[in-house]
């Protein structure tokens, strides 16, 4: 992770699906933006991991990730399916996906990406860590 962070990459991974067991790692690791699940009206899922790791809270941002729209592969006539998931690892693939639209219209990388991430995020109420809910806010007219 730390390599990863010195050639200016962020880390971002999902804290796991324990509620109040524990971050999984690497999402625990402080370098990490470690990242939870909320539904489509904003609440905090209880099966999302929370809590503490070397006194750093975590998760650090959340995500949708509460019976979100995939695609899955397709039927053995080839016809196109989707189905619906639950977890914090399409909560992940959510906060990444933004990650790289800022990457991308701001040339933002490693603690400055980090920064936007964290400073345009909507926050929610209740008890759970984080900033809030990634979201992506374009101010270059991408």
């Amino acid at each position: 992770v730390n390599t990863l962070r010195r050639s200016g990459s962020v880390v971002i991974a999902s804290v796991g699906n324990e509620g109040e067991d524990g971050i999984l790692c690497p999402a625990a690791f402080r370098e990490v933006i470690a990242v939870g699940a909320v539904d489509f009206e904003g609440k905090a899922q209880g099966f999302s991991s929370f809590g503490e790791y070397e006194n750093v809270p975590k998760p650090d941002i959340f995500g949708y990730g509460c019976d979100v729209q995939v695609a899955a592969p397709r039927s053995s006539s080839g016809d196109s399916r989707y189905v619906k998931i639950t977890g914090t690892s399409i909560a992940t693939a959510y906060v990444a996906g933004i990650a790289a639209l800022y990457n991308t219209s701001e040339d933002l990388v490693g603690d400055a990406l980090m920064k936007r991430l964290f400073e345009t995020a909507v926050p929610i109420d209740g008890d759970m860590h984080g900033r809030g809910i990634a979201r992506f806010v374009d101010t270059h007219g991408m």
